[in-house]
């Protein structure tokens, strides 16, 4: 295991690198994603590692994007389709809830989809109404499609290649405000501003919760950006001596003004 500083963004794209690299069925399709290597950067360098037969920059014209994506993982392939702000799922949506995520239904189980879509989401960024959306929820509540919302470096990288390899329709959406960031302790064990990327196969498991630290009395649940800011919370009540609450399965106790919290069951 390799502890080592990485952003959000960064750890992505090296995810992005190893699964490329180590399958030649993947291939990456979307605007500007060649040239450019994506509006956000998360897909620096593949143009030139891969060449412009695996990444290949279209027009805009989301319905295509992903309903090549779809045809392709159909016939044995693994497209990574990206789609540069989540609020453009919209235009592509009967390609990704009729076609991707019902037709190994359709087919009795013997299709399998394995495509992955990439996106970008949340608010805060002055990006206006058109480019701000968190829409999740939607495609949470589609059967047949599955949901991964990286909230630190680890995950990222994780989430990424779990998707490609996972022969089921999945979206990765990745948040704006974190792409630049590094991962302030959201690993257990790791030191603040430090990201723990695993050199090994051993990635966060896809579609498992990981609970960044234990307790017994309660559990602080946020998602995605929102555990940056409990991690912090958490960091600064610590340093005041008073409350501390720790996130994932977690505990909350008083300061050393106060009696001991009782014991209570662990928080799932």
């Amino acid at each position: 295991m390799t502890t080592r500083e990485l952003t959000y963004v960064k750890a992505f794209n090296e995810g992005m690198h190893q699964v490329m690299a180590a399958d030649p069925d993947v291939f990456l399709i979307g605007e500007d994603v060649a040239g450019y290597g994506g509006v956000f950067h998360m897909f620096d360098g593949l143009l030139t590692e891969f060449g412009d037969k695996r990444v290949k920059d279209t027009p805009i014209a989301e319905q295509a994007i992903i309903g090549l994506g779809v045809g392709a993982a159909a016939r044995g392939l693994r497209p990574v389709c990206d789609l540069m702000f989540m609020d453009f799922v919209g235009v592509a949506m009967d390609q990704i809830f009729n076609q991707a995520a019902k037709m190994k239904y359709m087919f009795g189980g013997g299709a399998v989809v394995p495509l992955t879509i990439t996106t970008a989401g949340g608010g805060g960024m002055s990006a206006a109404a058109q480019h701000s959306q968190s829409l999740e929820a939607w495609l949470a509540h589609i059967p047949g499609l599955k949901v991964a919302m990286p909230a630190s470096p680890y995950d990222a990288k994780g989430l990424i290649v779990g998707a490609i390899r996972d022969d089921n329709p999945t979206i990765v959406v990745m948040n704006k405000k974190m792409l630049g960031i590094a991962d302030y302790g959201l690993v257990a064990g790791g030191p603040a501003g430090t990201a723990l990327v695993i050199v090994r196969e051993d990635l966060v498991g896809h579609g498992r919760r990981r609970p960044d630290r234990g307790g017994r009395l309660a559990a602080a649940c946020p998602c995605v950006c929102a555990c940056t800011r409990a991690n912090l919370c958490q960091s600064r009540l610590q340093s005041h001596g008073g409350l501390q609450l720790a996130r994932g399965s977690s505990t909350v106790s008083r300061g050393p003004r106060g009696a001991p919290a009782a014991p209570g069951p662990e928080a799932r």
